[in-house]
C-alpha cells in the first residue's frame, strides 16, 4: 500500500485485504494547515473523511465536505456544526458525559463500513498530552494500520513483519528529526537505514526509549524501517526543531 502525504509517499507492506485509500478521521487537537489537508484530499482522490466534532472546523477551512461527523458538539464552533447540518452531513451526536471519547466511537463506527481501511488521524497532535496519548494509543489498540499526520509532524504505525519505504517529497518542509517509538513493551528485529544512526535488528523497549532525534543523511531521499515483532512508531518532525 502506498500511504500519500503531502510531504512523504509511504511504501507499506502490510497485511492483505487493506484497501487502497485510507479513512481519513479529522479530530479536534492542533488543526492541520488547510492547504494541507486540501492536498491530503487531492493526493487520495475519493477517500472519505469523517469529522469528530472540533475536527469540523478544519475541514470547513479546507473546504472539504465530510461524509460523516461525529462528537458531542462541545469543542467545535456552533457555526462550523450548522455548515454541517446545510451541507446535509450525516451527523451522530453524542453525549458529553460518557465513558468512550469521541475518536474511540469513531473507530467503533467505522469498523463496519471501513473495517479494511488504513486509518489516517489529522488533528491529533498539540494540546494536552493525556488526549494525545488516549488518541496514538487507541489507534494503535483498534488492530487496523494507521497513521497519525498534519503538516508538522507524521506517527506511522508499524507492526511485527510489517516494512515501510519512505520517500520525502521536495518541500521546504524538511524533515528535522527521526525517531523509533516502541509502542508496545518490546519491538525486536528493528531496522532502520538512510539515517546517520542505522539500526540492524535491534531490540527497543518501553522502558529505555532510546531511538530519539535520528537525522537523515544529507543525501538521503528515502528511509526503510522494519521489524519482526512488536508495535513500532516511526515519528517524523518536519520543519524546525525549535519551539
Amino acid at each position: 500500500m502506498k500511504l500519500k502525504l503531502p510531504q512523504l509517499i509511504a511504501t507499506l507492506s502490510l497485511g492483505t485485504g487493506i484497501d487502497s485509500l485510507p479513512l481519513v478521521l479529522v479530530a479536534g487537537g492542533r488543526p492541520p494547515k488547510p492547504d494541507w489537508l486540501r492536498k491530503l484530499a487531492e493526493n487520495n482522490n475519493d477517500t472519505p473523511f469523517w469529522a469528530i466534532d472540533r475536527g469540523i472546523d478544519s475541514c470547513r477551512q479546507a473546504g472539504i465536505i465530510p461524509r460523516r461527523l461525529l462528537g458531542d458538539a462541545d469543542s467545535a464552533r456552533s457555526t462550523s456544526w450548522k455548515w454541517a447540518e446545510q451541507q446535509e452531513v450525516p451527523i451522530d451526536r453524542f453525549p458529553a458525559a460518557k465513558n468512550l471519547t469521541d475518536f474511540q466511537l469513531a473507530l467503533q463506527l467505522s469498523q463496519t463500513d471501513y473495517g479494511n481501511r488504513f486509518l489516517l488521524a489529522t488533528g491529533a497532535f498539540g494540546g494536552r498530552l493525556d488526549h494525545a496519548f488516549s488518541l496514538l494509543h487507541s489507534l494503535t489498540g483498534d488492530g487496523r494500520p494507521g497513521c497519525l499526520a498534519d503538516h508538522q509532524e507524521v506517527v506511522i504505525i508499524l507492526r511485527g513483519g510489517e516494512a515501510a519505504g519512505i520517500a520525502f517529497r521536495e518541500t521546504d518542509n524538511k524533515v528535522a528529526a527521526l525517531s523509533l517509538l516502541p509502542l508496545s513493551p518490546n519491538c525486536s528485529g528493528v531496522s532502520v537505514s538512510g539515517v546517520r544512526w542505522p539500526l540492524e535488528k535491534a531490540a527497543l523497549t518501553q522502558k529505555l526509549p532510546y531511538a530519539v532525534s535520528n537525522e537523515l543523511l544529507q543525501e538521503a531521499k528515502k528511509i526503510s524501517v522494519s521489524l519482526t515483532d512488536g508495535v513500532l512508531g516511526i515519528y517524523l518532525l518536519f520543519g524546525s526543531l525549535k519551539a
